[in-house]
């Protein structure tokens, strides 16, 4: 078992995969029980649902640091991770 420590829960998915899948009922019951202990995020990878693609194509790197510049942006420091597929 795995011990979670910070108080925010950054959820991130695959490229495939927009932020409507935490909306499905198998989704619903892993954010319910997230969220009684942390505020959870859920975003949208570059390129993914309402999200534009930018001029370069896409890499690991732009990822990761569009993640980072999304902690920055909302002022968190510290933030567990839990990733599906890429976000893995």
């Amino acid at each position: 078992m795995t011990h979670i420590s910070a108080e925010f829960m950054m959820m991130i998915y695959d490229l495939r995969i927009d932020n409507s899948f935490c909306l499905r009922s198998q989704s619903l019951s892993l954010l319910s029980d997230l969220s009684s202990n942390h505020t959870v995020i859920v975003f949208d990878n570059r390129g993914v649902g309402n999200t534009t693609t930018g001029n370069k194509p896409f890499s690991i790197l732009q990822f990761a640091n569009d993640t980072a510049g999304l902690l920055d942006a909302l002022k968190i420091q510290k933030a567990d991770v839990l990733g599906y597929s890429l976000g893995s």
